[in-house]
């Protein structure tokens, strides 16, 4: 599937608000451009690309969807049968909300067919953890400001390097993280950060078990390449390594793919 689009350049200022059943999602709160006249409103919106589509990515392009202020104008993924889901996700929802026929989300497998489009202002990563690194950088180079999914690195190198060209791009990248910033947490943040519950001496975490806790060697066994699926784009900068469906599961999986377990892949 190709595409070609065209741009504005634009910064977005967003603040997290809203949390779905799967994904914390950037409540976009408003948008400023010299490029933009205030008296158009279709002017002001974002124009989004929602890369990565398993379970947090749809919950995150629900989100996106449900924002005002942006405007979903392609979805990319992998996977060819996730890749159309969405899309039809995303016509329908216009065509619902406008009352007339919309057709207006392109699909990509590569995501580097949209990013350096001119009409894209914000990039959405939810793709798998050792994709990270590279793809917000190459966002941010296109002059692309970043949503993406924890976590940003797996090294501190990588965080210090994508640091560095966040900054040199003078690029916005906004950290998705459950329930952090919604209000209520951020309340309680404030009441801590404020000295309202006095000086906090001692803090008690808990954290839930029956996670593996440290990421392991993938051995998985090699199974047959679906045919809806690019696994060698899957794979992109990690090391080259068979198809196994617990890695990459097909689109009726409704759960959290386990790639997050190896090491080539996450931090466990």
């Amino acid at each position: 599937m190709k595409i070609s689009l065209s741009i504005n350049r634009r910064h977005f200022i967003q603040q997290m608000g809203l949390l779905t059943g799967v994904a914390a999602v950037p409540n976009i709160l408003s948008a400023q451009s010299s490029s933009k006249t205030q008296a158009d409103p279709a002017n002001d919106r974002l124009n989004a690309v929602v890369v990565g589509l398993g379970k947090q990515g749809s919950g995150l392009l629900y989100g996106f969807l449900r924002s005002s202020g942006v405007q979903v104008i392609a979805v990319c993924d992998v996977d060819r049968e996730k890749l159309v889901r969405a899309q039809s996700q995303v016509n329908d929802y216009y065509a619902q909300k406008s009352g007339r026929s919309y057709k207006g989300c392109r699909a990509v497998v590569d995501y580097r067919e949209i990013i350096s489009s001119d009409e894209v202002d914000i990039v959405v990563f939810a793709t798998p953890d050792h994709w990270h690194v590279q793809q917000s950088i190459e966002a941010a180079r296109a002059g692309k400001d970043i949503y993406c999914e924890k976590p940003l690195t797996l090294t501190i190198a990588e965080a210090r390097s994508l640091v560095n060209e966040i900054r040199r791009n003078e690029r916005i990248l906004q950290t998705g993280s459950m329930q952090r910033s919604m209000g209520h947490f951020r309340f309680a943040c404030e009441l801590v950060r404020n000295g309202y519950i006095g000086d906090v001496k001692k803090v008690r975490v808990s954290i839930r078990t029956g996670f593996i806790s440290h990421p392991i060697i993938c051995d998985l066994a090699a199974e047959k390449v679906p045919a809806e699926l690019d696994w060698d784009l899957w794979l992109g900068p990690a090391p080259e390594r068979p198809y196994n469906a617990i890695l990459a599961p097909p689109i009726a999986f409704d759960g959290f793919p386990a790639w997050r377990d190896y090491r080539d892949y996450s931090g466990g």
